[in-house]
């Protein structure tokens, strides 16, 4: 771990070294922020472009990359405005292996296709990349590219860093797969989260109920249709509208579900049978995340906890199950 009077050595070096001799020791980047640098140098960037001071955490295990658990640090900046504006930087994530920036996040808070396509040009995206409104995924000169597919953030990957910390060797195209595939993980993360919100306000509703003696009276919510529509495939934008009124009707509006909860990414659909001890409630989230016609699937079936008391409505945590998670 680096400590504070190492920080400050490093600082007062960084400071002796000419911005030619910088350039040259550091590597692939989003603007000033650039994979490689050391902690002190990627703080000083953060604060000259007018975020909060960089927040390092404690170093932590962590599958980089399907590459191998390595020993990293996280560090999170912040835009010191109240709200994104879409014009500069709202949150800056970065993770350190070794030392070094080995990948970067920035996030703009807000969508902006004009800012995807301005990416796309400036970073040499491949054609087949720049055609897709997709989240897409690229190699050059030893780094992997992210970009979302609405323009909201972008991503850069030391890949030929992290490889020699961990001492293997990936191919350019391997590079790629690994990384798309973190980053589809990071995208079934926000349908777990989405889901298990759902879980939530379901298992809340369904203990309303008072059914008097025995729990044979107890209902679960009646099913719905794939909200707020089927796929985000025949969408411009591939994502759903933000709080989409279709989450503010029938079982949904029952629910009082908050749709800027959920993931713009998936449709979600609520499925039940059964009454008392025989209910059975199904969320999901479905989601087509690169319009291809194979279709990612999360869901968790809930059943009445068999430790509920008499007269008491009472779901259990429920069962996760996911499907092609990673097409």
């Amino acid at each position: 771990m680096i400590r504070p009077i190492q920080l400050l050595v490093i600082s007062s070096i960084f400071a002796l070294v000419s911005p030619i001799a910088q350039s040259q020791r550091q590597g692939k980047g989003i603007g000033p922020y650039r994979v490689g640098m050391s902690v002190g140098e990627l703080r000083g960037v953060a604060a000259a472009q007018g975020l909060t001071e960089l927040r390092l955490g404690p170093e932590e295990d962590r599958d980089m990359m399907g590459l191998g658990v390595m020993r990293v640090q996280v560090a999170v900046a912040q835009s010191r405005v109240s709200r994104p504006n879409g014009e500069s930087v709202w949150q800056l994530s970065a993770y350190f292996v070794s030392g070094n920036a080995a990948f970067i996040d920035v996030d703009y808070g807000l969508d902006s296709l004009q800012r995807r396509e301005k990416w796309l040009k400036r970073y040499d995206a491949p054609a087949e990349v720049k055609d897709a409104v997709q989240d897409t995924t690229w190699h050059e000169g030893g780094a992997v590219f992210h970009v979302d597919r609405n323009g909201r953030s972008m991503s850069v990957v030391d890949h030929q860093g992290l490889a020699q910390s961990n001492r293997i060797m990936v191919s350019a195209t391997g590079a790629v797969r690994v990384a798309n595939e973190y980053f589809r993980r990071a995208l079934a993360r926000e349908a777990e989260t989405s889901v298990d919100y759902l879980r939530e306000i379901v298992t809340v509703h369904f203990a309303r109920q008072r059914p008097g003696d025995g729990a044979d009276g107890c209902e679960p919510i009646a099913p719905t249709d794939y909200t707020p529509g089927d796929t985000v495939c025949t969408l411009p934008e591939k994502r759903f509208p933000i709080a989409a009124e279709e989450f503010r009707q029938g079982v949904w509006a029952d629910l009082g579900v908050d749709p800027t909860r959920l993931s713009r990414l998936y449709s979600y659909v609520i499925e039940s049978s059964g009454t008392g001890r025989s209910s059975r409630v199904l969320i999901a989230a479905i989601g087509d995340l690169d319009c291809d016609d194979v279709v990612s699937t999360i869901r968790i079936a809930l059943r009445p906890a068999r430790d509920a008391e008499s007269g008491e409505c009472k779901l259990d945590s429920g069962e996760w199950e996911n499907f092609d998670l990673f097409e």
